[in-house]
Parts: C-alpha cells; sequence; structure tokens
C-alpha cells in the first residue's frame, strides 16, 4: 500500500485501479469484499486504547498540551479525541451520520486557543498528530482482518477529509472569538474616551485602569 502526503500528515493507499472492486461487484461465488462500515465496526473496541494513545503522543510532541490531564485542560484534550474518534467512525460507517457535539467541540477548541493568545497552529499539529497515530492503528487492523486495498483507501480519503473538517471548525471558533475579541476593544476605547471628557473630571486612576486594557499609554 503506498502512501501519499497532503497537508503534512502521510497516510492512505493508492490502490491499483484496474484490479480494484468495490461492494456489490463481486462475482457469483466469490466472497463479499469488505465494506468500510464493516472496518469501522472491527475499530470500534480499538477506540479506548487509541485515544489514549493518540492523548499521549500529543502531550509528547506538542508543549502546550503537556499540562496535567486531572485539570480542566487535560479534560478539555480527553473529550476532544474521544469526540473526534466516535465521530470519524460514525461517519465511515454511515456517511450522513450528523456530528452536532463534534462541531461545537472544535469550534470550542479554536475558541480556547484565540483566548489563550494562540495562533492555530498547536492545534492543527495535533489534529495531525491525531491522525497520524489512528492511521497506524487502522492500518495494523485492516492488515489483520484482511481489509482489501479499496477499503483502506476510502477510509484515507475520509480522514483526510475529517481533518479538514476538523480545522475548518475551528478556525470558525477561533475567527469569532477573535472578531468578539476585537469588538469588546472598540467598546473599551469608545468608554475611555467618554471618561477622558467627563465633566466634572473622572479619577484618574479609573482612565489608566482602562487605558490598559486597549493598550494606550496615558500621556503626562
Amino acid at each position: 500500500w503506498p502512501h501519499r502526503t497532503w497537508r503534512g500528515v502521510t497516510v492512505g493507499t493508492v490502490p491499483d485501479r484496474t484490479t480494484m472492486k468495490t461492494p456489490g461487484q463481486e462475482r457469483p461465488g466469490e466472497l463479499p469484499v469488505m465494506r468500510p462500515s464493516q472496518l469501522a465496526a472491527i475499530m470500534r473496541p480499538e477506540l479506548p486504547d487509541l485515544a489514549r494513545e493518540i492523548i499521549a503522543e500529543i502531550r509528547d510532541k506538542i508543549p502546550e498540551y503537556a499540562r496535567p490531564m486531572n485539570g480542566p485542560y487535560g479534560q478539555a484534550l480527553r473529550i476532544g479525541v474521544q469526540q473526534a474518534l466516535t465521530s470519524f467512525f460514525d461517519s465511515v460507517a454511515d456517511p450522513a451520520a450528523t456530528h452536532e457535539e463534534r462541531d461545537q467541540m472544535c469550534r470550542r477548541l479554536g475558541q480556547y486557543e484565540a483566548l489563550e493568545g494562540r495562533s492555530l497552529d498547536s492545534l492543527q499539529a495535533a489534529y495531525r498528530t491525531g491522525v497520524h497515530v489512528a492511521w497506524r492503528r487502522v492500518m495494523d487492523v485492516g492488515l489483520r482482518c484482511a481489509a482489501p486495498s479499496s477499503v483502506m483507501s476510502m477510509v484515507a480519503d475520509a480522514m483526510l477529509a475529517f481533518m479538514d473538517e476538523l480545522a475548518s471548525l475551528s478556525l470558525q471558533g477561533y475567527l469569532e472569538t477573535k472578531a468578539g475579541s476585537a469588538q469588546s476593544r472598540e467598546e473599551w476605547r469608545h468608554r475611555l474616551l467618554r471618561l477622558i471628557l467627563e465633566r466634572p473630571a473622572a479619577p484618574r486612576k479609573a482612565i489608566t485602569e482602562l487605558a490598559e486594557l486597549v493598550g494606550w499609554q496615558v500621556p503626562e
């Protein structure tokens, strides 16, 4: 199974299209071809251990995520990985499945990065790490159950598309929070101007404290 690279993630199979069969194309007497939904079902028991492996590798490779797991940050990481895995294999089993909880979770992760004052680089690196680890496990399981290359290729494509969805949702949350913060700063500037123009004059301390919030140095 040759590999291919997309957005820095090397996953996937490129089967020989001349010999590849899709489900339902088998001839009379041939064994039924495994479907992606069957591979998803086989993967279900692997998910708890896979989630632990992904979390360990993310915390090992990305310093921003190497925080105590018993705190709120660790809980958010654990829930995020578990929801992402469950949502992905739900979509493999049923492409029409909805993912409202996953979507909300990804937006919240993007919002949190914005509130922490970071870029999305660490979160996107975490997504890439998760895909690497998950694909290794899918490859192992696929080899054990003799999954055909056509199914592995479909799952690889779905995994890459899924990572793109996660990144896009997190970007939405990130930009929404950034826009809200910019709006808040603009409101603070208007409030600061009103304080400066107030008569009788507002206390200097009130002006100084609000000026610090908007990053303005009060002149002598």
